[in-house]
């Protein structure tokens, strides 16, 4: 309700030009760019932390496999508190974030996989956005059931992505499993070359 005032003000003079179809129009245009920007934002964030920061931290302390797989299963726990204060009771919301951290493991890898073969974290960033906006958000903030988009996010979900990691680690896409090179750990260059 503290934004109803400030809105009412800026957008009444906007409302009293414009045709209230093309207005109406105008503001879920905003309101989509809006969210969007937002959740851009908050998944550009995300991946600098988990796969740009963590995920090479963990796997130079693990090595690559379990690193992979240990920054997994701390992203999902992070999430699991918000799920568990979302759900409807305790032992569904404990149920849910259960769910939710086991997908977790699994997207991370396939994340972190993405940020490792690109050596880049904008595929793993776009994926984030679509799974974010498909499933993720709706799960999060309502816990409304989003069909099958939120198949993902249960074990339904869970065997296509254990395919596809499968995949991965059998073929010859599972070399791209290694610890990057930061600019630091590069060889410098000899005196004697000067």
């Amino acid at each position: 309700s503290a934004l109803v005032g400030p809105t009412a003000l800026v957008s009444a003079p906007l409302a009293a030009a414009v045709p209230p179809g093309v207005f109406q129009a105008l503001l879920g245009v905003a309101c989509v760019l809006t969210a969007g920007t937002l959740i851009y934002g908050q998944c550009l964030v995300e991946e600098v932390a988990w796969r740009g920061y963590f995920l090479v931290r963990t796997m130079g302390c693990l090595g690559p496999w379990k690193g992979l797989l240990m920054h997994g299963l701390v992203w999902g726990l992070w999430y699991a508190p918000v799920l568990v204060l979302t759900g409807g009771g305790v032992p569904a919301s404990w149920g849910r974030a259960a769910e939710f951290a086991v997908t977790c493991v699994l997207l991370g890898v396939l994340l972190g996989w993405l940020r490792l073969a690109s050596r880049s974290i904008v595929p793993a960033l776009l994926a984030n956005v679509v799974f974010t906006l498909g499933a993720g958000l709706p799960i999060l903030l309502g816990g409304s059931d989003v069909g099958l988009r939120g198949a993902i996010y249960s074990p339904v979900g869970w065997l296509p992505l254990l395919l596809i990691l499968g995949w991965l680690a059998l073929s010859r896409h599972r070399s791209e499993i290694r610890l990057p090179r930061s600019p630091r750990a590069l060889p410098r260059p000899s005196p004697a070359l000067h």
